[in-house]
């Protein structure tokens, strides 16, 4: 049976190669050269409720990757064959090669580009208070490029987050490729150096997809754009593409936009000798959930369409200045060059204006925003070369400002997401906050958060609206996620549920712990803050591989892992020996009913201690504790004999406070103990394992910065 299933899948993946084989003529397939094959399987209906672990699934098989979201990679044929036994197969495809969309041309440096579009009127744009606020403040792009030279000198003042590297390139940097896109989005202005970015200050976000100068496949762009969309990216630009449509490639577009995520990429270039036709089609740019870019140049003083390369077709949807354009290079200088690539970053960038102006943004109200504003150009109304025209910044600011203000975004009609925090409590707090207008027929009294963490074996939670649970300043409303240590890196669901009178509705948001400690990092905070989350990663990363270590396998069965932490040294182990000296104090007297106290630090669920108490052997009397004076009958009898007490919830800044345990077993005793006390004892241990030592210190860090956070509030 099962070889006659796999022959049916062979045929399958041929008849889906062969489809596209013939779907691409030679006229317009430019090159179907591929890397391997691409294959999704479908996924399994999943119970947000139920946390039981299912039967254990069918393994990868040898020469295959899992890509996630169901698909995976399989270098040959009869690889792709055998992913079969993981599930249906909703498709197989060539793992097609692309590129990046410049050409060679160049002319004598002139930025026509930015006074063509009014760049201008972006930079002096101004809230009610005389602040700027249309040059990318609070908003993030990721540049799924070639990577980007974050020392060049008009970089400088530009925020950049560390790269996210798949290709493997040194230093993250393919070529100059996404530099120079970086340069027409961020570069600094009026600095009399290189060029002037159209959004200064946006967070940039580079993703380095590409190598050998520019070349990558779909299996690293999918990886590439699904990375950002995880991350948090409000915005996408990518310059890169092929001719050929990859239902994996569309996937992961759909992937980001359902998150929340504005697309934008270049329509294409066309190669010398390839025949123009408007039947050509790049992707992804021809996806419905990508905004498409084609390019103009100037000649003779009046913008037109550049139809010595730019591709054309029904799917455009604007077009922008993209010839004899001026940016930055890896030189430190500046370089000139030509094509779509370098049209897309300039609508990427009035999509940051647009999500710095509304947070909830989509692509569906941005394009109309575009269509609205954009200079009519070639045929009246929309045509295949401009789309809705060439791009125009101060008209686009005026709609976007108009629409905003005349209260007919549905965003400002509706609940929306605002802001996130963390709350260091036992188990950290991830604090969704919401605006909740007054509307009228809504009700908010039996609204509820629904909160799904994807890990391990899936966590399900809620939180009721409270109207008095909101933020300092009383503006929104709070609702709160609990994850443990594990769960730091993997992503948080956070849906609001409530009614309008009518029916049911729902607004979404997703995020994870280490999505906010990325963002403190490359954000503008205090030290003690930034140090602070530096060390909450650090724990994440150890509690992590300790307990693999320590169970032999990936803890939790699933949890996204969190990025490596801060190596720890000798001189580390011995500062937080002496910080945490004396916690471990533990005296058993004779002649009780106890033979051995025990002790292990939680870290699968709220932080704290778990006390086992070992019965003198012979001794069958009453066992009881009591836990600060308070908490009575603390003891509970476990299988295996022991008695078990359970310290839970303990704060960061609390975890060297003392908890007095007070035993009764014959006679009564009392010791003190703290979750620090974990510490003191394995980096007093010789025989300590280097992955117990390493969370020992990341406890003790975690602590120690808790606290110095908290008094560099007073």
């Amino acid at each position: 049976m099962m070889k006659r299933f796999l022959a049916i899948l062979s045929l399958f993946c041929a008849a889906m190669l062969l489809a596209t084989a013939a779907a691409a003529s030679p006229e317009n397939e430019e090159t179907g050269a591929f890397n391997g094959y691409l294959v999704r399987i479908e996924d399994k209906p999943r119970l947000l409720m139920k946390a039981t672990r299912s039967a254990s699934p069918a393994s990868v098989p040898d020469g295959c990757e899992s890509l996630g979201g169901g698909l995976y990679y399989a270098e040959t044929a009869e690889e792709a064959e055998d992913l079969s036994a993981l599930g249906r197969v909703l498709y197989c495809e060539p793992n097609y090669i692309l590129t990046v969309e410049d050409s060679a041309e160049g002319y004598e440096p002139d930025p026509w580009n930015l006074r063509s579009v009014g760049a201008s009127s972006a930079w002096v744009h101004t809230d009610a208070s005389g602040c700027y606020d249309r040059r990318g403040d609070g908003v993030t792009v990721a540049i799924v490029d070639t990577g980007v030279m974050a020392s060049h000198p008009d970089l400088a003042e530009a925020r950049i987050l560390d790269t996210i590297n798949l290709s493997g390139v040194e230093n993250g940097v393919d070529n100059y490729h996404g530099t120079f896109i970086a340069g027409i989005m961020a570069a600094g202005v009026g600095n009399g150096i290189g060029t002037d970015g159209l959004t200064p200050d946006v967070t940039i976000l580079p993703v380095c997809v590409t190598w050998s100068g520019g070349t990558t496949d779909v299996r690293t762009a999918v990886e590439g754009i699904r990375q950002a969309a995880d991350f948090g990216a409000d915005v996408i630009t990518f310059s890169i593409g092929g001719n050929n449509d990859s239902a994996a490639l569309r996937e992961a577009c759909s992937y980001a936009e359902e998150r929340g995520v504005i697309l934008v990429s270049s329509a294409g270039n066309y190669r010398s000798g390839i025949s123009k036709s408007e039947t050509n089609y790049m992707y992804p740019a021809s996806y419905s959930s990508v905004v498409s870019v084609s390019a103009c140049r100037l000649k003779n003083g009046e913008v037109e369409f550049d139809g010595d390369y730019s591709y054309f077709n029904d799917k455009v949807d604007v077009s922008a200045p993209g010839t004899d354009i001026v940016s930055l290079d890896l030189n430190g200088g500046t370089i000139r060059k030509s094509g779509t690539s370098f049209a897309s970053p300039v609508v990427a960038s009035m999509a940051v204006m647009a999500r710095q102006a509304d947070p909830a943004m989509d692509k569906d109200r941005f394009v109309k925003l575009l269509e609205e504003s954009s200079v009519d150009l070639g045929d009246p109304g929309y045509d295949v070369f401009y789309g809705y025209g060439y791009v125009n910044i101060p008209a686009f600011l005026d709609a976007l400002d108009a629409e905003i203000s005349g209260g007919e975004s549905a965003a400002e009609a509706e609940p929306s997401f605002k802001k996130i925090s963390l709350l260091l409590s036992g188990e950290i707090g991830v604090n969704f906050f919401m605006d909740l207008p007054e509307t009228e027929g809504v009700d908010y009294g039996g609204s509820w958060m629904e909160f799904t963490v994807d890990g391990g074996d899936g966590r399900s939670a809620s939180d009721a609206y409270d109207p008095d649970h909101r933020d300092k300043s009383g503006e929104y409303y709070a609702f709160t996620c609990y994850v443990n240590s594990l769960q730091m890196a993997d992503t948080i669901t956070a849906a609001f549920h409530y009614t309008d009178g009518e029916e049911e509705k729902t607004v979404t948001q997703t995020y994870s712990v280490r999505e906010y400690l990325d963002a403190v990092a490359a954000g503008d905070h205090s030290s003690e803050m930034k140090a602070l989350g530096a060390a909450i990663g650090d724990y994440g990363y150890y509690a992590q591989a300790y307990l693999t270590e320590l169970h032999g396998s990936d803890p939790g069965a699933g949890h996204a892992a969190m990025p490596a932490g801060t190596v720890y040294t000798d001189s580390d182990y011995a500062e937080a020996a002496e910080g945490v000296s004396g916690q471990a104090v533990l005296k058993v007297p004779g002649n009780s009913g106890i033979e051995k106290v025990t002790y292990s630090l939680n870290l699968d669920s709220s932080t704290g201690i778990t006390v086992y108490l070992k019965p003198a052997e012979g001794y069958d009397g009453e066992i009881t504790a009591v836990i600060d004076d308070g908490w009575e009958n603390a003891a509970v009898l476990q299988s295996d004999g022991r008695y078990r007490i359970q310290i839970s919830g303990i704060t960061a800044h609390r975890l060297a406070d003392p908890h007095t345990v007070r035993v009764t077993a014959g006679k009564t005793f009392a010791f003190d103990i703290s979750a620090l006390s974990f510490a003191d004892t394995i980096l007093q241990a010789p025989t300590a394992g280097k992955a117990a030592k390493d969370l020992a210190v990341a406890l003790y860090r975690y602590y120690e910065k808790a606290n110095a956070y908290l008094a560099s509030l007073d």
